[in-house]
């Protein structure tokens, strides 16, 4: 069976011709090859893009190595900010625990204080209360003496010197 063949023209540069010919006997032989190499490379759309995209696809590699390296670098910045962070966090709460430590012993040390006043206030009480008695005992005692006196007087006007004429005071020298 005969296979049914077209005709195809098309300029190409004159090393890729120089070059086929040194490969291949007849151009049409390598011409041929190559639409093979294609036809094998799934669809002449794809072989298309493929080589539209090889020169392309250079950039966008260096690109994405650029950008995965930046990726990497801010990763590792990120990771380093995160235990900073953590270790800040750790921190405040490690700071936070003493202080609530120290509250808890000066509130301890105050509430001492306090029962130590609150005695010493019943002391400071009952020391108040014995000079308020020893004070009313003494003028119950002071109130009875003058009474007894009073009494006395009144009882003994002998006791009490008698009244003398009073002398001028510059006449103290006569009797």
């Amino acid at each position: 069976m005969v296979e049914a063949k077209v005709t195809a023209c098309a300029k190409i540069p004159k090393e890729l011709y120089e070059e086929s010919i040194q490969k291949y006997s007849k151009i049409s032989i390598a011409i041929i090859a190559g639409l093979e190499l294609l036809r094998d490379k799934k669809s002449i759309q794809n072989s298309i893009l493929n080589q539209n995209s090889i020169p392309n696809s250079i950039p966008n590699v260096e690109a994405q190595l650029e950008n995965q390296k930046e990726n990497e670098r801010l990763q590792e910045i990120n990771e380093i900010l995160k235990k900073e962070l953590e270790q800040s966090r750790q921190d405040k709460e490690l700071r936070i625990l003493q202080e609530q430590e120290n509250h808890k012993e000066r509130i301890s040390d105050l509430k001492e204080q306090i029962n130590s006043l609150h005695e010493q206030i019943k002391i400071k009480d009952e020391q108040l209360r014995t000079k308020d008695d020893q004070i009313e005992k003494l003028n119950e005692n002071m109130h009875g003496q003058v009474a007894n006196i009073y009494n006395l007087t009144k009882e003994n006007t002998k006791l009490l010197p008698e009244n003398k004429e009073r002398k001028k005071w510059w006449a103290f020298w006569r009797n």
